[in-house]
């Protein structure tokens, strides 16, 4: 049987929001000719990368999906873009949790796609996109100072009609998008569970069947896998230790443990969060879990 794993952890979060909200969007490739456009100060795109990362969280209490340019803080630029600009556009289908409903999805991208078009000749450069209760803003940079709101009045005229907002960061020096934006370790483990469990259905899986999981931890000795073992035991999952070996070429111990489950991603989030604690508190790392492919 296919299967399929990960190598990082969860953060425990809202498997059905996952269902509701991701909408997949295509990134924008940069063209081979950026170098050339550089020189003549033109953009080929609205962004830094195409590296672009969805998670789901929680701000002030309110389920919030972020969309962020994880690449962008590696362009060259990104040091000198030290004014950041918000766009709020609103919306008023939504589900009970305040994210939008499909038909107003479509409409947020149909915007977006606008943004991205039109963006290409302003010297603003967009790096998130943030969701919840009703309003979705799109996060910019830009290294000139400029006046947002007449810069927004063009870059929107003869778009799309919107019910918008705005305000600005002035010399914010990327701290939006550091602190904000850019994944933390909990964020990046929501990214890589969603990819596990994405996974397991693309190949026709049925995520709500049981079936033997996985997991695996590295510890620094052989007594702290053991006392991992223990208290992982005590968890309320039916998780069990398989085996205890050196973690060769790398120092250290290797934990297998094994237990019967649905890998739902809020089941799924629910348990590595405490297994990536758990193996924190005994000075290791969990590395993840993986999963044959069940069909109904």
């Amino acid at each position: 049987m296919a299967k399929v794993r990960i190598q990082s952890l969860f953060l425990p979060i809202f498997s059905i929001i996952l269902i509701l909200f991701i909408h997949a969007r295509s990134e924008k490739r940069k063209s081979q000719w950026d170098f050339f456009n550089a020189l003549f100060t033109k953009k080929e795109s609205l962004m830094l990368s195409n590296k672009w990362e969805f998670f789901i969280t929680t701000v002030d209490d309110h389920v919030t999906g972020i969309r962020v340019d994880i690449g962008a803080i590696q362009d060259e630029k990104f040091d000198r873009l030290i004014h950041t600009g918000f766009l709020r556009v609103h919306y008023t289908n939504c589900y009970e949790n305040g994210l939008p409903q499909p038909d107003e999805t479509q409409r947020l991208n149909r915007i977006e796609d606008w943004l991205d078009e039109k963006g290409k000749t302003f010297p603003i450069w967009l790096v998130g996109v943030v969701t919840q209760q009703g309003w979705r803003d799109f996060v910019f940079m830009s290294e000139e100072d400029l006046n947002w709101e007449k810069t927004l009045d063009k870059l929107l005229a003869g778009g799309p009609e919107i019910s918008f907002s705005y305000r600005e960061s002035h010399n914010d020096k990327g701290n939006f998008y550091r602190q904000f934006l850019y994944p933390t370790r909990y964020d990046w483990n929501w990214i890589h569970d969603s990819r596990v469990c994405r996974g397991l259905q693309e190949q026709g899986d049925d995520l709500t069947l049981p079936r033997a999981i996985d997991y695996y931890a590295t510890l620094p000795t052989e007594v702290a896998a053991r006392d991992l073992a223990q208290d992982i035991a005590a968890l309320p999952y039916g998780i069990t230790l398989v085996s205890i070996r050196m973690n060769d070429p790398q120092q250290g111990f290797m934990a297998s443990f094994i237990s019967t489950d649905a890998p739902q991603q809020w089941h799924m989030t629910e348990i590595t969060c405490q297994l990536t604690d758990l193996a924190e508190k005994h000075g290791g790392s969990f590395d993840g879990w993986g999963a044959p492919v069940v069909q109904a």
